[in-house]
């Protein structure tokens, strides 16, 4: 019987720092990705505030999302990841996978950008910085 309560006991304990850090991975997203309606305005902002000081060229980025939603480790930012094409005018001039993350809901820090060129000539660049689960998804992109 004893046994029984002290592991009924550990089982709860642990239910209860799972659920706890659930909480604190919600919370930390909530916090820190923007609205709804500023997400997409925030991210182009700041994908072309980044390229365009990167290449000190006036830029447009257009982007795609590689998930659906953020990325939550530990207390870290919340972090996205995208395809990004960077057009001068109407030519573009560089793609690749970038990682973000959201930070205070207002802003997004590139924290990662990997061209295709460079993911063509070493695909191992790719999972020092992307999730494997994504990996092959943008090896194939840079491959198109």
């Amino acid at each position: 019987m004893e046994k029984n309560r002290k592991h009924n006991l550990l089982s709860a304990a642990s239910c209860l720092i799972l659920v706890g850090q659930s909480i604190t991975a919600c919370g930390h997203i909530e916090a820190n990705v923007p609205d709804a309606q500023d997400f997409r305005t925030f991210l182009v902002r700041d994908l072309n505030s980044y390229f365009g000081s990167k290449l000190q060229k006036n830029v447009n980025v257009e982007y795609e999302l590689l998930r659906n939603g953020p990325t939550q480790t530990g207390i870290a930012w919340p972090k996205y990841y995208a395809w990004v094409r960077v057009y001068e005018g109407s030519k573009l001039i560089d793609q690749g996978a970038v990682r973000l993350a959201a930070v205070r809901k207002t802003e997004f820090g590139i924290t990662d950008f990997v061209s295709k060129t460079e993911i063509r000539k070493d695909a191992q660049s790719v999972q020092r910085i992307f999730p494997a689960a994504l990996s092959p998804a943008i090896v194939a992109k840079a491959n198109e």
